[in-house]
């Protein structure tokens, strides 16, 4: 009787046991890190937990989270003895706002098209009756030619006013159906992302005393990133640039980022960490052999693989006091902290943002930067008449730069966009700030001094171009212009620059390249002339 009472107790104890209630919780996105590619989201949540052993359960989750990179933290006396990732198909994503309103619009056009076609019923009863009476007056012989004729004008006019009508309801109920249709499409293509399923973590966790439990929740999740884009603002070539770093963020985890703080990275996880391996580069001779008059050969070579490794950088902080002073009035560098790594820089925003999950661009504002700066106009007349204006700064390392198109603003006027390339290793880098029509240049070929002669075998010709500048800005300008001549490797062609106006000349790229300052209103005259001379039984087809 004993042991039967202690097997009862044994069997109660192990039965509360499994029979443990699941703690069911969601959790809340705080803060995420969006890299280049993909993006660390860092989720908080909070379980009441008994004394002893309990299973939460965290629901909603991403279905596309790697589950690789899932980490759980918590305090307060709580161990987590395991953790499991799983999808969950009963309990799938709700309707998005967007698949409301595409249903709220479906149902506003299908009550518009039950009354039309509620309305053509009316109108097709009423052709029914004016038929039905047509006869019967027809048939009536007790009435005159003229009362006949009166009543057959009317049933004309009702029949044709609702004729008229069903055609109008009918193209109304066409227009509308096609817009339902349209509805049904989109609505269908919403349902799809809302009818996934969703992801949850189970969690076996053990509490040393009931508490209201804090837990921290952090993944990847590939369906994220970011470009760069920057604003480029200059009032005149007196003043320094003022440089917007912006980010364009995306993302479509299937969770929307509501008030979350977000830390933008220039990192991107998804590449591979693994250092490039060069291996031997081996030389193969080959017989070739002839057969039939046609050539068969074996490859030359073995090809070989070749990529390049992120280059290490300084770790410090970036702090207004360095080159490349940040604004300090209304500036968003105040909300922002840029830390750099050996790898890679982060822009930490003391602000929230709210993106949904819709993987539309969202602009988030980072740092902003005043940059002193040289300024130098730019030519090559030959191709384009216009000067461009480019800006110079140096120390642009320390900006944490990206490669990446820009907003050009000159003297308060957008003036078109430009490429930052960053992927150089100067110490200058240069914008081009667009094109300054204040500037006129003119190349013009001179006919008078342009000959063709033939001299014995040889055919001689001689090309001169006067080029005209001139400044009609309220200030002095720096300008470098480049032209060109022609080189070749034909032994049989030889060619002189005759005339230089005093240009610097670069003979292996055939390039001459004029520096001047030119005062405001003050004209340059430069001239340009070589010869080419070759066999007279040869043409050169591209010699201008």
């Amino acid at each position: 009787m004993k042991h039967i009472f202690c097997s009862a107790i044994l069997i109660a104890i192990s039965a509360s046991v499994f029979a443990q209630k699941e703690i069911k919780v969601k959790s809340k996105i705080t803060s995420a890190t969006v890299y280049l590619q993909g993006a660390e989201i860092n989720n908080h949540f909070q379980a009441n937990l008994p004394q002893g052993s309990s299973t939460v359960i965290v629901e909603g989750l991403p279905a596309n989270l790697n589950q690789q990179t899932l980490q759980v933290g918590s305090v307060n006396g709580v161990t987590i003895q395991s953790t499991e990732y799983r999808l969950n198909y009963l309990n799938q994503n709700q309707k998005t706002p967007r698949a409301k309103m595409l249903q709220d619009s479906l149902e506003i056009l299908n009550n518009i098209n039950s009354k039309i076609d509620n309305q053509r019923k009316v109108d097709n009863e009423q052709l029914s009756v004016f038929d039905y009476n047509k006869a019967v007056g027809g048939a009536n012989v007790g009435l005159s030619v003229l009362e006949l004729q009166k009543l057959m004008d009317y049933y004309f006019k009702k029949s044709t006013d609702i004729k008229a009508d069903v055609l109008e309801l009918d193209f109304k109920d066409k227009k509308n159906q096609e817009k339902i249709d349209k509805l049904n499409n989109q609505l269908a293509d919403e349902n799809t992302k809302a009818n996934q399923p969703t992801g949850e973590i189970v969690l076996q966790v053990v509490a040393n005393a009931a508490t209201n439990a804090d837990f921290s929740l952090t993944y990847m999740n590939a369906n994220a990133g970011w470009n760069p884009i920057y604003d480029l603002r200059c009032e005149n070539i007196q003043s320094k640039i003022k440089l917007y770093y912006k980010a364009q963020v995306w993302q479509n985890t299937g969770a929307n980022w509501d008030d979350v703080k977000l830390t933008i990275s220039t990192g991107n996880p998804n590449e591979s960490g693994t250092s490039p391996v060069l291996n031997p580069w081996y030389l193969y001779t080959y017989v070739v052999a002839k057969m039939g008059g046609f050539d068969f050969s074996a490859p030359a070579a073995m090809t070989r693989n070749e990529s390049l490794s992120a280059p290490k950088m300084k770790a410090y902080k970036v702090t207004a006091d360095d080159a490349g002073k940040a604004e300090e009035t209304n500036s968003l560098t105040q909300y922002t902290t840029v830390n750099e790594s050996q790898l890679n820089a982060t822009f930490e925003i003391d602000l929230k943002y709210n993106i949904p999950s819709d993987g539309k661009v969202h602009l988030v504002s980072m740092v902003d930067y005043e940059l002193p700066a040289t300024y130098q106009y730019y030519a090559v007349p030959k191709l384009d008449k216009d000067a461009f204006l480019l800006a110079r700064i140096t120390d642009w390392e320390k900006l944490n730069l990206l490669p990446a198109n820009a907003n050009i603003f000159f003297e308060g006027t957008y003036v078109g966009q430009s490429f930052v390339d960053t992927r150089n290793t100067r110490d200058t880098l240069s914008f081009s700030m667009g094109r300054d029509k204040k500037i006129i240049i003119n190349r013009q070929k001179v006919k008078d001094f342009s000959t063709r002669k033939t001299i014995g075998n040889s055919r001689k010709e001689i090309f001169t171009y006067d080029i005209t500048i001139r400044n009609t800005k309220k200030d002095a300008v720096s300008l470098i212009m480049l032209d060109q001549y022609p080189i070749t490797t034909d032994k049989d062609i030889e060619i002189e620059l005759l005339e230089k106006s005093n240009a610097a000349v670069d003979a292996e790229k055939g390039q001459v390249q004029w520096r001047m300052d030119l005062k405001s209103q003050e004209n340059k005259s430069l001239r340009l002339s070589y010869s080419v001379k070759y066999p007279k039984d040869k043409t050169i087809g591209n010699l201008n």
